[in-house]
This record gives C-alpha cells, sequence and structure tokens, in this order.
C-alpha cells in the first residue's frame, strides 16, 4: 500500500498527542476500507484491500502475547466483509 503524506501526517500528529494510541493503529482493529482509502488518498480496490486486510490479520497472530489485553486483540477474528464497506 502506499504512504502518502496525509497518512505521515496523521502518524505524527497521533504520536505527538499519545503514542500508545499510534501503535494502536495497527494492532487492535483493521481499518474499514473508506477510513484507509481516507487516510491513504487513493481508492483501494478488492484485491489490495485484502492484501493489506490479510497482513493485518497474520500480524496480529505474530504478536506476541504480553498481556490479557494482548490475549484478547490476538483471539479477535474480524469479518472481512465488514471491513469492505
Amino acid at each position: 500500500l502506499p504512504y502518502s503524506k496525509g497518512f505521515h501526517l496523521v502518524g505524527t500528529l497521533v504520536g505527538a498527542m499519545n503514542p500508545d494510541d499510534l501503535d494502536a493503529m495497527d494492532e487492535c482493529i483493521p481499518f474499514t476500507k473508506g477510513t484507509l482509502d481516507n487516510l491513504l488518498g487513493i481508492q483501494h480496490n478488492e484485491e489490495s484491500f485484502r492484501h493489506y486486510f490479510n497482513l493485518f490479520m497474520e500480524a496480529q497472530n505474530n504478536r506476541q502475547v504480553q498481556g490479557p489485553s494482548d490475549n484478547l486483540k490476538k483471539s479477535v477474528r474480524w469479518n472481512y466483509n465488514d471491513f469492505l464497506q
């Protein structure tokens, strides 16, 4: 997925205000297609969004469990179709 100036600005602002939220952007819940399109400033086709979603799920499965919240985040199985809208 392309990395846009808008996404860089969002990361910079969130990181400055609350570093924990910046970290959570890629760990707690995947972005919806609409949110990802808006953040990156492009319209993703279903193939590119599926790629993002699958990599998110892979990263979530590979995360190190360091506490109860990590265990919960790792065990959630997101429905792809809910995020496509």
